[in-house]
C-alpha cells in the first residue's frame, strides 16, 4: 500500500525577483463529471439537433414567420443556459487562481486558458489574513446572483480571507484547510502587517 504524502499539496508556491506567486488549480468535482455534466451535454445536443430540425423544416418563411422567432428566442436561451455547465467543465479541468504578492499589494486573477480578470489589493489596506472554514456548497454561502453557483464550482469565495477596507475578499477555493494554513503562514513571513 502507497503512502500518502502529507507535503504535497494543489498549490505550486514560487518565489522570484522579490515576489511570491501561488498557482492553485481548480478543484475537479468527481461527481459533477461523472453524472450531471454528461447529462447536460447529451440534452444540449438534443435540444441543438430539435433546433436544427425546426429551422431546416420551415419551407414558407412569411407564413412561419413568428413560429421561426420563437424557434431563435428559445435556441438562444438554450445557448446561454447550457453555456454553465460546459463553463463549469472547462473552469475544473483548466481553471486556476494566480496570486502573487510584492512589495506594494497582492494581485488575485482567476484565469481560464490565460484569460481572465486581474484584482489588485494595496498591502496598506490589508488587514487580518485568515483561513476560513470551508462551507458545503449550498448551505451558508454569501448570497448574490450568482455567488452559490461560483462557490460550488471554485470561481468564487475561497479558503482564505482579509479585511480590505470595508469588504473581505476571499481566494483559494480549491484549498483545504490544511494547505491554506501553509499558505498564510508563507505569506505572513513576507508582509506580517497583513496577518495582525
Amino acid at each position: 500500500m502507497k503512502t500518502v504524502d502529507p507535503r504535497r499539496g494543489r498549490a505550486r508556491i514560487n518565489e522570484s525577483s522579490g515576489a511570491l506567486e501561488i498557482t492553485i488549480p481548480a478543484r475537479k468535482r468527481v461527481l459533477y463529471i461523472v453524472s450531471y455534466a454528461p447529462m447536460v451535454l447529451i440534452s444540449m445536443v438534443l435540444g441543438g439537433v430539435l433546433i436544427s430540425y425546426a429551422v431546416a423544416s420551415v419551407t414558407n418563411l412569411p407564413d412561419t414567420l413568428g413560429p421561426l422567432l420563437a424557434v431563435f428566442v428559445f435556441a438562444l436561451a438554450w445557448l446561454l443556459i447550457s453555456s454553465l455547465p460546459v463553463f463549469t467543465l472547462l473552469w475544473m479541468f483548466w481553471g486556476r487562481e494566480v496570486v502573487v504578492f510584492n512589495g506594494d499589494g497582492m494581485t488575485h486573477r482567476r484565469c481560464l486558458f490565460g484569460l481572465g480578470t486581474d484584482r489588485r489589493y494595496d498591502l496598506v489596506h490589508m488587514r487580518r489574513l485568515r483561513v476560513v472554514r470551508e462551507i458545503a456548497p449550498g448551505w451558508g454561502m454569501r448570497s448574490g446572483p450568482f455567488t452559490s453557483t461560483g462557490q460550488m464550482i471554485g470561481i468564487s469565495g475561497g479558503s482564505l480571507a482579509f479585511d480590505y477596507g470595508m469588504k473581505t475578499p476571499h481566494f483559494g477555493a480549491a484549498l483545504d484547510d490544511a494547505e491554506a494554513a501553509h499558505i498564510r503562514e508563507e505569506i505572513c513571513k513576507r508582509a506580517p502587517t497583513i496577518c495582525a
